[in-house]
């Protein structure tokens, strides 16, 4: 007999073309220098004061990165290793440990390499090899926080020894929708940011939106070039990574998008559907474990009665409207008083007494976002009023 259990499938294909919130939880692993953090330790902070003496000067400026963009208050798990230990450990290894360690909180998992000087990276496709490897091992840890834990990650990298937008992989060929891989000269900045980022703004916001303002950052390189003049962004973006950009009229450097490595027709193929879908997840868990082996009323044919369905239907559809809905998180038809930004369905016609299963299906209904603005302009010299 299997063990009781609750088990939920992410349905996918279906955008054509409350428990204690922790999705804006950060966890960082580092390499650093021996002295502050005690190697292999998980540090909680919600502020960037009163850091250890002799912490690592690089994991310092992440730190204080992060919340000059976050604000104070915000929650940052920091783990350090030794900078002999490599990319896919500092995940598979260190980054479970720090997840699981910080109580399942840290929900969205920073990994940047920063070994000694005399690393000679093996270039393989335009940036070490070792990031291609260590996003197959992000993709593994958040499939298995989520399948096992149920308490969903996903990770970003860092193209580590970038050698060319033409020479990297075209990560849309991918399908690794729980990893992103940030490219930038100096990660410590850019990277730290956006992580302040993700922990500022609520899950159904881009952290490209130019409303949020600029990171704040002070500049932001590519190969040693400014980005407002290195000429491969758009080629970037369309392979599928993460970096900065900036607009005519704006100040600033801005984030491009927020695609994950992934295909684009899958449905979790950016961060904002990303944090929607897990969060959603967190919050149907956590209504149906107060029903796991509870009874079932059932009908003389060992289906489920009616009452019962409708009760659940509202239990969860109440769930999401307080934990997301009311909240701006999904989106609602304001014509429709009645509109939760969510359905539920549960087929009154299982028979439960011969499966002890029930199946049931949650619909979440994101955002559209105004990613190409066309505007068709010309003068009206006959229609001027």
């Amino acid at each position: 007999m299997a063990t009781p259990k609750i088990i939920i499938n992410f349905a996918n294909g279906a955008i054509a073309a409350p428990p204690t919130s922790t999705e804006n939880v950060v966890g960082l692993v580092m390499n650093a220098i021996p002295g502050g953090f005690n190697f292999g330790t998980n540090n909680r902070l919600t502020n960037p004061d009163n850091l250890p003496v002799g912490l690592d000067g690089t994991v310092v400026k992440f730190i204080k990165n992060f919340f000059a963009e976050a604000g104070n208050g915000k929650e940052l798990w920091v783990r350090t290793v030794p900078k002999t230990i490599g990319y896919d450990d500092m995940v598979t290894l260190h980054g479970k440990a720090l997840v699981q360690g910080s109580a399942d909180r840290v929900r969205v998992l920073i990994a940047l390499p920063n070994p000694d000087a005399a690393y000679t990276p093996t270039i393989v496709d335009g940036m070490d090899g070792q990031v291609y490897a260590t996003i197959a091992a992000a993709q593994l840890l958040g499939e298995n926080q989520t399948n096992d834990r149920y308490a969903p990650i996903f990770t970003l990298l860092h193209a580590f020894a970038f050698a060319g937008a033409t020479a990297v992989r075209d990560l849309t060929q991918g399908a690794q929708n729980r990893v992103g891989v940030i490219v930038a000269d100096r990660p410590y900045e850019v990277m730290a940011a956006i992580a302040g980022r993700i922990a500022r703004i609520p899950v159904q916001r881009k952290i490209s939106r130019l409303k949020d303002r600029a990171l704040k950052i002070s500049e932001s390189l590519i190969l040693g070039q400014d980005v407002m003049t290195y000429s491969d962004i758009d080629l970037l973006n369309e392979k599928g990574y993460i970096t900065t950009k900036t607009h005519v009229g704006k100040a600033g450097y801005f984030v491009t998008d927020d695609p994950l490595a992934t295909a684009t027709s899958d449905d979790y193929n950016a961060i904002v559907a990303r944090r929607t879908i897990d969060k959603a997840y967190g919050i149907a868990y956590a209504v149906m474990l107060e029903e796991l082996n509870d009874e079932i009323p059932i009908n003389a044919n060992g289906t489920i009665q009616s009452i019962f369905i409708k009760n659940w239907q509202q239990r969860i559809l109440q769930a999401l409207f307080l934990g997301m809905t009311q909240k701006g998180e999904l989106s609602a038809d304001a014509s429709d008083p009645n509109d939760k930004g969510a359905t539920c369905f549960i087929d009154d016609a299982q028979n439960v007494v011969s499966t002890n299963t029930i199946n049931m299906s949650v619909g979440v209904r994101p955002f559209g976002y105004a990613e190409i603005i066309n505007i068709n302009l010309g003068f009206a010299v006959n229609q001027i009023p």
